[in-house]
């Protein structure tokens, strides 16, 4: 029964490394459920108070990550539809040429998402590009949260099997 969790950890820690990059996966909660079966199995010997700090930072990153792009993208001047487009471009680039095609999809999206929204008034590209640039450096920021945090925890799942 060990072995078993030792291997859903590790393959929790690795999927939870590569959900960090992918959005579809949700990164930082799979690896902290890959720290929680490396506790259940006896080899990391964690404190209640290290599980349950590493839950708030877990869920802090995951809630972080949801609200720092559309801030971004709002604080620099965008529209909801800007954020939307964002959201949008950045799923249909998943499909059509991963992972580049995410950030650039989404960097689109915004820009023509921006455009769009003010279609029947003057369409100012620079401030377009302006909200682009904010969703895209939310977007870097939310996705370097969770792979720092999916990363510790990868690190202390990892260490406590060696």
């Amino acid at each position: 029964m060990d072995t078993l969790l030792i291997i859903l950890a590790v393959l929790c820690v690795i999927t939870g490394v590569l959900g960090s990059i992918l959005p579809v996966l949700p990164g930082p909660p799979i690896s902290y459920v890959g720290l929680l079966l490396v506790h259940w199995a006896g080899y990391g010997e964690f404190s209640t108070s290290f599980l349950l700090t590493w839950l708030i930072i877990t869920a802090a990153v995951t809630v972080i990550d949801y609200l720092i792009p559309p801030y971004l993208t709002r604080l620099t001047g965008g529209s909801k539809e800007a954020a939307r487009w964002s959201l949008a471009g950045m799923l249909v680039g998943i499909f059509v040429f991963p992972p580049v095609g995410m950030i650039g999809g989404m960097f689109l999206g915004a820009l023509l998402g921006e455009l769009y929204s003010h279609r029947a008034e003057n369409r100012d590209v620079w401030k377009a590009l302006k909200v682009a640039f904010g969703s895209l450096v939310g977007f870097i920021l939310g996705t370097g949260i969770k792979l720092v945090s999916a990363g510790f925890m990868f690190y202390y799942v990892i260490a406590a099997l060696v």
